[in-house]
């Protein structure tokens, strides 16, 4: 724009030239032929016309200095113009990297919090573990720390297998037809075992030692005086977990030998049973155990599902804290913590941060609860089952089937 205006003033500048180059050319080519005049008279008229020619000169040389200042203002108008971008330019760029210098140590004081809080965390959680105590149910003896997590592993897995008891019995029409079942896979005498087991439960006869309770004449006298009232209570055994989240641990009157036969056929049962009905069974089992145990184990498990949630919220190297955080929780904790969640005595968050984390990666896979007939890892089970609890799935309501 600035060049169209300057190109303009130039051509007017040469017209007024040439129009005071022909008026001076104009006279001489009039009057020349005339030679050199003496008359002043006549010098005066040239000099009058003379000053029409340098006042048009002079109005060329005035627009050319007005073109000129207004070129020279321009000019510096444009320089200032290019300053004040500059300018701006520099402080914008100061101020961002000021804000990006601001947010870098922004984020580093805000990683090394959440380090600080990690390792505190850790901290606090092996506390936790030296300070978690439990009482044998058999022998009522104190056990503290890494112990106590192997009593109540026992306690859970008794649980469970005592459950699977209670249901596989209630799929037999008969008394007949469950005995048989029973002696298929296990010694003669658990069908006894389980009778007199129930029975001195009831009693409050808890046996003390390992021993089993059928060199108890006497009991075993009542039990075998009516085995098929005994079969029908033991049909009914899930009425308590179902209604009201209670089980009766009547193993604990089992010997060491007792108790692995509760466990061959409790596990032959689970072996062939529907997911479905293993999810409702661990379910059940997991309710009644921490129903049970829950004034002394409810701050352990949920301060473990606190960690695990404020860890999945961490900005910063988030997968690498959550590792180290799976790799010091010791196997039957993460088996605990499992049970605590499938029981929903936990946020349903806590479920999906632990499929999504893999919380239960380093849980052993010959676990009862991890027998499958498909090819599938422990993680993959566990998964499987959270997920389920995840979708809503209730319980299978277990109404045995009528007894002929």
């Amino acid at each position: 724009m600035r060049m169209k205006k300057s190109s303009t003033f130039i051509w007017i500048m040469a017209i007024l030239a040439l129009i005071a180059v022909y008026m001076l050319g104009r006279y001489f080519w009039q009057f020349a032929e005339n030679g050199w005049s003496n008359d002043p008279m006549e010098w005066g008229a040239f000099g009058s016309y003379m000053g029409a020619i340098t006042g048009l000169l002079a109005f060329v040389g005035v627009l050319y200095s007005v073109h000129n200042a207004n070129k020279k203002s321009a000019e510096a108008k444009e320089e200032a113009e290019k300053v004040r971008k500059e300018a701006v330019a520099e402080n914008k760029k100061i101020r961002e990297e000021a804000r990006e210098e601001s947010e870098r140590l922004g984020a580093k004081a805000e990683a090394k919090d959440e380090r600080d809080l990690f390792f505190k965390l850790i901290e606090s959680h092996q506390k936790m573990m030296n300070s978690l105590i439990s009482i044998d149910l058999k022998t009522h003896e104190k056990t503290e720390g890494m112990q106590a997590f192997e009593v109540y592993k026992k306690e859970m897995y008794s649980d469970l297998q005592l459950m699977i008891i209670h249901w596989k019995a209630g799929q037999f029409t008969s008394y007949a037809g469950w005995q048989k079942n029973i002696k298929m896979l296990v010694r003669d005498e658990f069908e006894l075992t389980l009778f007199v087991a129930m029975f001195a439960y009831d009693a409050n006869q808890i046996n003390r030692k390992d021993e089993p309770l059928q060199n108890d004449e006497e009991l075993v006298k009542i039990v075998l005086s009516n085995p098929r009232s005994w079969f029908r209570d033991l049909r009914k055994g899930l009425d308590d977990p179902v209604k009201y989240g209670r089980l009766k641990p009547f193993y604990v009157n089992f010997s060491t030998e007792e108790r692995e036969d509760l466990l061959l056929y409790a596990g032959d049962a689970w072996c062939y049973t529907e997911i479905d009905v293993r999810y409702s069974l661990l379910r059940l089992a997991a309710r009644c155990f921490y129903t049970r145990n829950l004034a002394r184990l409810s701050f352990h498990f949920n301060n473990l599902c606190y960690i695990t949630k404020v860890i999945n919220d961490f900005k910063f190297n988030r997968d690498y804290y959550m590792d180290y955080w799976i790799a010091n929780l010791n196997t039957m904790e993460c088996e605990l913590l499992f049970f605590y969640l499938l029981s929903g005595k936990s946020n349903m968050d806590i479920s999906e941060i632990a499929i999504n984390s893999n919380l239960f990666k380093n849980v052993p896979k010959d676990q009862i609860f991890t027998v499958m007939p498909e090819d599938k890892t422990a993680l993959e089970v566990l998964n499987e089952f959270l997920q389920m609890q995840i979708d809503y799935k209730e319980e299978i309501n277990f109404n045995p089937v009528a007894e002929e």
